[in-house]
């Protein structure tokens, strides 16, 4: 039986688009409009865009998600209220009423990111739901984290958080970090291995390191883990007897 994969990829309208996150969204989409598995049942792919962004944002998205279903509704973002809970109640308002309008009550509903400060995703009522987590870091760094963040809107959040159906988790460590820094149920939580964009060559391949190298796509942030990743990679020198290089 048919069913609509119904996708808020309201982070794609965040500065988060040029980022990890919304180039995660943006492969994601366009590998699931692609999957046998979805196109041979005939899932259809709903994406959920904020109309309240303006028309050129969301005609560029539209572009880049090449031929999939976009639905622009007045989903409430930051630049119409910083009242967090009130405005995940206007947007579960809205995604209810449109759910019930096109008798959508058998979608499954996923969330690309859920703690972009710009934007306030909620799932609608009655349907089954997912959110994508890609880390537990401002709340396992509280005292670094707290005076830079909006921090009761980041804890807010933490309600939409535990409605979900299942979390979809980026890695091993945040799938962890999410059962001991939420007290999620580990039976909630699906943890996907690597992620979904995909190169076929390097651009610069003169400048790769003759030796056998490990990449680390990083910046210079401490919600990075940096020294704790610089651990690792001894560890495994050590363990391993391997003369890698970390790049």
């Amino acid at each position: 039986m048919s069913r609509a994969i119904i996708f808020d990829a309201q982070v794609l309208q965040t500065p988060a688009f040029n980022r990890g996150m919304g180039q995660y969204v943006l492969s994601l989409l366009n590998a699931l409009s692609r999957d046998p598995d979805i196109v041979n049942d005939g899932d259809e792919i709903i994406v959920i865009l904020s109309k309240n962004e303006g028309e050129e944002s969301i005609s560029r998205i539209k572009k880049l998600l090449k031929g999939m279903k976009v639905e622009c509704l007045p989903l409430q973002t930051y630049y119409d209220t910083s009242h967090t809970l009130e405005a995940l109640e206007h947007n579960k308002g809205v995604l209810d009423r449109w759910i019930n309008k096109n008798e959508l009550q058998n979608a499954f509903f996923i969330i690309g990111s859920l703690f972009q400060a710009e934007i306030y995703p909620i799932a609608p009522t009655g349907v089954q739901s997912a959110a994508i987590v890609y880390d537990m870091i401002p709340l396992q760094m509280f005292e670094q984290y707290s005076p830079l963040m909006r921090w009761e809107d980041y804890l807010n959040r933490y309600q939409v958080l535990g409605d979900m159906d299942t979390l979809f988790a980026i890695s091993k460590t945040t799938s962890n970090d999410i059962c001991v820094y939420a007290n999620i149920d580990q039976d909630r939580v699906v943890n996907l291995n690597g992620g979904m964009a995909s190169f076929k060559e390097a651009g610069r391949p003169d400048i790769l390191p003759s030796k056998k190298f490990i990449l680390m796509p990083t910046g210079n942030d401490i919600r990075k883990n940096n020294l704790n990743a610089i651990k690792a990679f001894e560890l495994f020198r050590d363990r391993t007897g391997k003369d890698w290089q970390l790049i």
